[in-house]
């Protein structure tokens, strides 16, 4: 901004001219006449005067040849001293109402005033010399040029009697800041007034607050606990039990020290009520023999541990073994000792000598006779199983044909035969048989070889052997033989060896006629 040096001469002033231009830096034309334009003559002036307004403004030329905007006139110099201020006045309408002399009201006194347009900014030098920037005021006057900070580079830019106050520190000087692992350490602050960061930020010392304050990656190292911790610590009778570190990292004191559980090898009162390896109930005196559970669950004995407990498993020997159905010795077996096992279901001998069935005694022995049941009644074996006094009764066949044969159990091995007084069913395709014979059915669950043999020392007799798939037809017969050399007593015995396949077939016991003999036949099956 500058003041425009108004020249006026009498007439002019008179007249209200002003030939140095308009203000607000507006210029007006000058027209042939001499003048800014001629009169009647009418013009849109964006800046009508002064400060310049906004928006377009139509003017009109007066008689004195002058632009101006109902009835105002732009030019004016309050003081009289021929300086018109371009910045300052009074705006009706966006035309200058009254143009002021912004310095005073001295005509003798017209220095270049500081005006400006209100609102605007711009650089200047503070009064300490420093750079800043000032700001145009209401009045169009410039207010104090001010420091824009104070920054850090040791002088006083904001003109207080302070250097660098704005800045976090003094380069060089030592400051507090945030170390590498979070703690507040120390450092010399920066050039560029801040404090240091990471590796130059020096670490304080450990303290006792749960954290790593020296950055050692520990947390309370150089303290005897860490606060809060359950740690170890000496009871009132001095045994070692535990208790909660203390806030300033000191072990708890011996009455808040819980003492431990008592201990039964120590020779020491360890919970401090008093006694010394008192036992709780499980527990046992180290060295001495108790009684301990075997690892097949029988009640063995062993030595006490140190940790006066009874040993277990293979520490504890079991005892021998007893009639009681249950393994005593581990050893994989059940009441092997003895005759049976009680309770268990046993053969046993009957009153009248045959193989019963009994439950075997509490003591482990097998029943006595009185109470052995005897077993049914068999057909073949010529004794009285049953015990009722009778010899092979209520048998369903009695052998004589085979509308009627004899049953034949395929676990029998011997069997008695009888031949007398009976009638001749069939014969043979080998030797002599037209005397007295036995028809016997069987049923083999599997196939395999028979053998059916009468060569035997029981066999006082000649006989014949021969088998059918069915009874009475002889064309079926599957085997025939008589007479097998060196048999006791030589009298022909026989010995028929066939394979069978499972299933019904029929044996024949034969004989010469005038045979009358009771002889054993042996059965060797699949």
């Amino acid at each position: 901004m500058h003041r425009a040096r108004m020249g006026w001469t009498a007439a002019a002033m008179t007249a209200g001219l002003w030939a140095a231009g308009t203000a607000g830096g507006c210029p007006e034309p000058t027209t042939a006449g001499g003048g800014p334009c001629d009169p009647g003559e009418t013009r849109l002036l964006p800046n009508a005067c002064g400060v310049c307004a906004t928006g377009a403004r139509e003017q009109a030329c007066n008689d004195r040849r002058e632009w101006v905007d109902g009835p105002c006139e732009d030019p004016f110099d309050g003081d009289g001293d021929t300086y018109a201020n371009e910045a300052c006045g009074t705006l009706v309408g966006g035309c200058c109402t009254r143009r002021i002399d912004c310095d005073d009201t001295d005509a003798a006194n017209h220095p270049e005033p500081l005006v400006c347009a209100a609102g605007a900014t711009e650089s200047c030098t503070t009064a300490c010399g420093t750079p800043g920037r000032r700001s145009c005021n209401d009045a169009c006057v410039w207010d104090d040029c001010l420091a824009e900070h104070d920054g850090c580079n040791g002088t006083d830019d904001d003109c207080d009697g302070d250097t660098d106050e704005d800045a976090a520190c003094a380069p060089g000087a030592t400051v507090a800041c945030t170390t590498v692992c979070g703690s507040r350490g120390t450092g010399d602050c920066t050039p560029e007034c801040l404090p240091p960061l990471g590796l130059d930020c020096v670490p304080p010392d450990e303290t006792c607050n749960r954290a790593d304050d020296d950055c050692d990656g520990e947390s309370d190292e150089d303290f005897p606990c860490l606060a809060g911790a359950r740690i170890e610590c000496t009871t009132s009778c001095g045994s070692t039990g535990h208790g909660t570190c203390s806030t300033t990292c000191v072990p708890p004191a011996a009455a808040a020290c819980a003492p431990p559980s008592e201990r039964c090898d120590n020779g020491e009162d360890d919970d401090c009520d008093g006694d010394t390896d008192e036992l709780e109930p499980g527990q046992c005196a180290p060295g001495s023999t108790v009684a301990c559970p075997t690892s097949c669950g029988s009640a063995g004995s062993g030595i006490c541990t140190a940790a006066c407990l009874p040993p277990a498993g293979a520490g504890c020997a079991p005892p021998d073994e007893t009639c009681n159905h249950a393994d005593d010795d581990c050893d994989g077996g059940t009441d092997e000792d003895f005759a049976c096992v009680a309770g268990d279901a046993v053969e046993c001998a009957t009153a009248c000598g045959s193989a019963g069935t009994g439950t075997c005694a509490a003591d482990c022995t097998p029943p006595p006779a009185a109470d052995c049941t005897p077993p049914p009644e068999r057909c073949d074996d010529g004794v009285d199983d049953d015990c009722d006094g009778l010899t092979d009764e209520g048998c369903s066949g009695a052998g004589e044909s085979c509308a009627d044969p004899f049953p034949l159990d395929p676990s029998s091995i011997e069997v008695p035969v009888e031949l007398c007084a009976r009638g001749n069913d069939g014969e043979g395709t080998c030797g002599a048989s037209t005397g007295p014979d036995a028809v016997y059915a069987f049923t083999l669950p599997v196939g395999g070889l028979v053998v059916f043999n009468t060569c035997n020392d029981g066999s006082a007799a000649d006989t014949v052997l021969y088998l059918r798939s069915a009874c009475n037809d002889g064309g079926t017969e599957l085997g025939c033989n008589d007479d097998l050399a060196g048999c006791p007593y030589d009298l022909g015995g026989s010995y028929l060896s066939v394979y069978l396949a499972a299933g019904s077939y029929y044996l024949f016991v034969d004989s010469p006629a005038g045979t009358c003999a009771t002889i054993r036949l042996d059965i060797a099956w699949p």
